[in-house]
């Protein structure tokens, strides 16, 4: 793919890789987008990764920062992830669980992810390693993926230590759903009970978006997206 450059100051933030209400992010969020990559990845079998730097116990400046750093490593090897939103409901009551948690108590909380798929140029040999690296180097408890040479076809939720040749693997779906991998990122990517939502996929809300998101290495669907919302809508 052209165009994309190796972003490794990743210590000056800009508004792209912001989010949220205040972030002066104009990206929208179509969740449309995101089945249609899916069910594309799904029809032509693609090798996939589902994979995120966030971790709850890291600031959010800090998260937005390892998810751009792992951006590049995608972009190094000609790779542009699809930047996705998931969503989810917390208690702000520290030590109370979801379910023990009063309705006035619940925040809504925001979690940006990659959706990565294996083009020729990349062999299916470099992408399994280098998603089982990023995995291991970001402390994920688990990503989600599908590299047929190595998976048999499946997708499968996988954690532990990371070890190419002999992976944990925690699920296996024979066909891939937004439903599926959301209750597989609940349970083993975040470790928590509750329920996780994929909002959807970023897109461009603007012309000028669409050449920043060619520049820093962002692919998303391009179509008309009648569901696209803003950061408002998700957050609000």
């Amino acid at each position: 793919m052209k165009g994309f450059r190796d972003f490794s100051d990743t210590d000056n933030v800009s508004h792209m890789d912001a989010y949220g209400i205040d972030s002066g992010n104009v990206n929208l969020i179509t969740e449309a987008g995101l089945a249609r990559v899916l069910q594309r990845v799904d029809t032509e079998k693609n090798d996939f990764v589902m994979i995120t730097a966030y971790r709850s116990n890291q600031s959010k400046a800090e998260n937005i920062k390892k998810n751009r750093s792992m951006r590049s490593e995608w972009n190094k090897v000609k790779l542009g992830p699809y930047q996705l939103v998931g969503h989810w409901r917390e208690c702000s009551i520290e030590g109370a669980s979801y379910d023990e948690c009063p309705e006035d108590k619940l925040v809504d909380a925001i979690e940006r992810s990659y959706l990565v798929v294996r083009s020729e140029e990349v062999s299916a040999e470099d992408f399994w390693k280098l998603a089982n690296k990023l995995g291991k180097e970001n402390k994920q408890d688990a990503i989600v993926i599908r590299v047929n040479e190595y998976t048999n076809g499946e997708t499968w939720v996988i954690g532990g230590v990371y070890n190419p040749d002999s992976p944990t693997v925690f699920e296996r779906y024979k066909k891939i759903s937004l439903g599926k991998i959301a209750q597989g990122w609940s349970q083993h990517v975040k470790k928590m009970n509750v329920p996780f939502t994929f909002e959807g996929v970023e897109i461009p809300g603007s012309n000028s978006g669409r050449m920043i998101f060619s520049k820093i290495g962002l692919s998303y669907p391009v179509g008309k997206w009648y569901d696209a919302r803003n950061w408002e809508d998700i957050c609000g």
